[in-house]
């Protein structure tokens, strides 16, 4: 076979490898921002994130920028539990929005689902609901709605801009025997 066309037989698994790692580079938290609950509340099935961070430095399309430390800061976008009346999850990207010169805190919500069955807006939602790709992703937060005014907050900082992900490698083979076996 040879390596062209070892190469050539993985080209989708090259490309999604190159396309993460570009990701990885150009949107990504530099160092700090991890997020935590502070408040995020319920009122009338409407759910505001509110949230805390640590002092960062973030890298987008257009810069890099050094966010200050940020208490008791609520997300304007929120999530209304759109059954009124029956328990519900979703998740928020919560995101610095960059594209305005000056990074700005937002909640990109994904869709309201059964309790343990919410997933987490992708890149590519979130850049079509903004309009552009000009975004850093600082957490993923999980709120599972119990009750008109009850709220469970859930905040995972793994899912990060710039955390490469699993398998960023693609599982390329580097052999013609590993890739035939």
């Amino acid at each position: 076979m040879g390596s062209p066309a070892l190469l050539a037989a993985q080209s989708g698994k090259v490309l999604l490898a190159a396309n993460q790692s570009s990701a990885a580079f150009y949107r990504r938290v530099d160092v700090g921002g991890f997020v935590d609950d502070n408040g995020s509340a319920s009122a009338a099935w409407v759910v505001t994130a509110t949230v805390d961070w640590s002092r960062q430095i973030i890298t987008s399309t257009s810069g890099s920028y050094e966010i200050a430390a940020g208490v008791a800061q609520s997300a304007p976008e929120t999530w209304t539990n759109s059954t009124g009346a029956i328990a519900r999850d979703n998740i928020a990207a919560i995101l610095y929005v960059c594209q305005t010169g000056t990074p700005t805190l937002a909640a990109f919500w994904g869709a309201e689902a059964e309790p343990g069955a919410a997933v987490s807006p992708t890149d590519d939602e979130i850049s079509a609901g903004l309009g552009h790709n000009d975004w850093v992703r600082a957490a993923d937060v999980l709120a599972a709605s119990t009750g008109a005014a009850a709220v469970t907050i859930t905040v995972d900082n793994t899912v990060r801009s710039g955390v490469v992900p699993s398998g960023f490698d693609g599982d390329l083979a580097t052999t013609e025997a590993a890739f035939n076996a």
